[in-house]
């Protein structure tokens, strides 16, 4: 019940654990195939358990890779992306609910969608944009 599940090709039927501890979000990648990254940054190889890594705002997280076809022009598959923001405060929340555009100055990858989801009321989530 407190999965999140994405019908994607890239992505392993066990990809990546994200939880909450004290204050803090971490994610490690469960042994996928096609990696997990944080700021380009795989962290781990291939079929191998990574160590804990804290998430902090702004963090790009992408699970997979992108697969071109034949061509090596075409994206026949997509890697899932999102940019981290971290709600623990009613401050959070509120800054959460103010962020609409990322500035034109950012680098994301091309498929980041560029608006986040409005923020609810909630203590110790962590908030992303895929």
């Amino acid at each position: 019940e407190r999965n999140s599940y994405f019908d994607s090709k890239v992505l392993s039927r066990q990809h990546a654990e994200i939880w909450e501890d004290s204050g803090k979000i971490y994610i490690k990648d469960v042994k996928s195939s096609n990696g997990t990254f944080i700021n380009g940054e795989r962290l781990s190889p291939e079929g191998v358990e990574s160590e804990p890594f804290e998430l902090k705002n702004d963090d790009i997280v992408e699970f997979g890779i992108d697969i071109s076809g034949e061509d090596n022009k075409t994206t026949i598959h997509h890697k899932v992306a999102a940019r981290i923001m971290c709600v623990f405060t009613d401050e959070d929340v509120h800054l959460a609910a103010r962020i609409e555009v990322i500035p034109s100055s950012t680098s994301l990858p091309p498929n980041i969608p560029s608006v986040l989801p409005p923020a609810t009321s909630s203590s110790g989530s962590c908030y992303n944009n895929i």
